[in-house]
């Protein structure tokens, strides 16, 4: 017996010492602290509505040329070379997110038939801006033909590609790259420049513009969304409002049928359905009126489809329609487009067109903008207006990015 009251007093003893230094060492062991992430966003920058426009003009500083137009040689020629400075690509877009990181970004300029493997001319975009302050910034980057003095003059014939490129904490990015986004034959003919073109700067006295708005996603330029028998309504949301965590203004268009205007399925005609709320406008088209006022393009219902305007479905970095899974499996999201209409520049210039009646000549037909719908950010909804991609308010800049679905009854 006394055998076990002494082993069970030794059992008793350890597990004492035991839960003593047990309690010791979770009272006395250094806190662990909650690791915070000091790190650069995982969001990686990216842009959107982007636009390449390409303009001819005859550049102030070029040389007065007085050989006829057809002794100019085309062969990498001084001449050609020269003559590239009447020759000006301008590209426009939007900064998304992720820049906290981001320190610098260049635009390097590519012609297919002179290759890829070095960048003919690189621009420095500076904006002054870094970090946070590039998120949702508009930029505008122009690219022109070298001056004559410069070593490195180069001709602009053929067709150009452009890259986009961030240097961020991770290293480079590309944020757009155009020498894999199309074929020789795929090759946007907004971004091609030939002989001569270059031959009609030497007399020209106003400017040529040619726009090409870029889809980010897949290289594609329309939709070819299925149109038959259905009545879609388009949105517009604007920014978010921080007190109440909801968009200062929703604008819409409800219960539009689309009248396919081509075969691609990239330009329409507007015409307010049967289910559009508004009874009377029923059976009546979308088109575009002047205010004289402010000389700015407004929404407007016209009643016969002939004075509809003609409405390009244009790609908007919104758009999630042809997302797919990892697995490479489609996973379509939400369809955003930016809707665009094109008309005479002299419209809604100070210089009023002088054409008969006010309108446009032969000349001033043919020198045309694009023009982009944007909803009403503001909640007295003022109207929907035609207005072009620069020159915008951080406001406005959302409402151009339509979402579509199907209109349904409630």
């Amino acid at each position: 017996m006394k055998t076990s009251s002494g082993l069970l007093l030794g059992v008793l003893f350890t597990l004492v010492v035991v839960i003593v230094a047990v309690v010791i060492y979770f009272n006395t062991r250094p806190e662990e602290k909650t690791k915070t992430s000091t790190g650069p966003s995982s969001t990686l920058p990216s842009i959107g509505d982007f636009t390449i426009a390409q303009t001819l003009s005859q550049n102030s500083d070029s040389e007065t040329y007085t050989i006829e137009p057809y002794t100019i040689e085309y062969a990498e020629g001084d001449n050609e070379k020269s003559l590239s400075k009447n020759v000006t690509f301008t590209l426009n877009w939007t900064n998304g997110g992720g820049f906290e990181t981001v320190s610098k970004i260049r635009v390097e300029h590519y012609i297919r038939e002179k290759g890829t493997s070095t960048a003919l001319q690189t621009v420095e975009v500076n904006d002054n801006r870094s970090g946070t302050a590039w998120d949702g910034a508009s930029v505008s980057v122009k690219i022109s033909g070298l001056p004559d003095d410069n070593v490195n003059q180069y001709s602009f014939v053929g067709q150009s590609m452009f890259k986009v490129i961030a240097t961020h904490a991770s290293g480079e990015l590309p944020l757009y790259d155009g020498t894999e986004a199309f074929t020789a034959e795929t090759h946007p003919p907004e971004l091609v420049i030939k002989p001569g073109d270059l031959t009609a700067t030497i007399n020209m006295t106003g400017s040529i513009e040619k726009v090409f708005n870029v889809s980010l996603l897949t290289g594609t330029r329309g939709t070819t969304k299925d149109i038959v028998n259905k009545s879609y309504t388009f949105t517009a949301t604007s920014l978010i409002n921080d007190v109440n965590a909801k968009p200062y203004n929703v604008s819409i268009l409800k219960g539009i049928e689309l009248i396919a205007q081509d075969t691609t399925g990239t330009e329409f005609k507007f015409k307010y359905g049967e289910l559009h709320p508004t009874l009377e406008d029923r059976g009546k088209y979308v088109g575009a009126e002047l205010n004289t006022e402010t000389k700015k393009m407004r929404l407007f219902t016209v009643a016969q489809e002939s004075k509809a305007s003609k409405i390009t479905f244009a790609k908007s970095y919104l758009d999630e329609s042809d997302r797919k899974d990892s697995g490479g499996i489609a996973d379509p999201g939400d369809t955003y487009r930016m809707l665009r209409i094109s008309n005479p520049k002299c419209i809604t210039s100070d210089v009023a067109c002088t054409g008969a009646e006010g309108k446009p000549n032969e000349t001033e037909a043919g020198d045309t903008q694009f023009l982009f719908l944007y909803g009403d950010h503001r909640t007295n909804n003022t109207g929907k207006s035609w207005l072009g991609l620069t020159g915008r308010t951080k406001e406005e800049m959302p409402m151009k990015h339509w979402k579509i679905e199907e209109t349904t009854t409630e």
